[in-house]
């Protein structure tokens, strides 16, 4: 790009971000307006990248607030499935699912108890996002994975506790 006169990039890959850095160098010494800035390392893109409340901040009923919220009860969610593994007792696993769902569910009927946010939208992305995330322990368990995660058991709890 021979009349390209900046190039400003934030929050991508780190690996990305040092070859962008690396190729645009000579041209950032002959005036090119350069800036690579917030690389991510690939556990900030694997807890971020996907967030899936990300577009709730910005919804005209749901206020930056309840979003944060929102991101966080995710965020939780996904530290327990990642502490979850294989060698994992069967018992301990299943206690640990069950407590994550409670708090998970818990976090969203306390932000519709306080705002009414929660509309169809909102109630099937909460779902959804639950469905996923135990969908991706039960494969990346592999075998044991069916046997350990018992998903029918958690997303009717999941039904029984939610008031929004």
């Amino acid at each position: 790009m021979p009349k390209l006169s900046a190039l400003w990039l934030s929050s991508l890959p780190a690996d990305a971000a040092k070859a962008i850095k690396a190729g645009y160098k000579k041209a950032a010494a002959q005036g090119l307006d350069l800036s690579v800035t917030k690389a991510r390392k690939p556990e900030w893109l694997a807890e971020n990248l996907l967030k899936p409340f990300r577009d709730w901040d910005g919804r005209e009923h749901i206020s930056p607030a309840y979003a944060k919220k929102a991101a966080l009860a995710y965020k939780k969610m996904l530290a327990v499935t990642r502490s979850i593994d294989a060698a994992m007792e069967a018992t301990a696993a299943a206690a640990a699912l069950e407590a994550m769902v409670t708090a998970y569910v818990d976090a969203f009927n306390k932000i519709n108890r306080r705002s009414g946010i929660i509309e169809t939208v909102e109630r099937e992305e909460i779902y959804t996002v639950l469905v996923e995330l135990l969908a991706q322990l039960v494969q990346h368990l592999g075998d044991q994975g069916a046997a350990q995660v018992a998903e029918a058991a958690l997303l009717e709890l999941f039904d029984r506790l939610r008031e929004f």
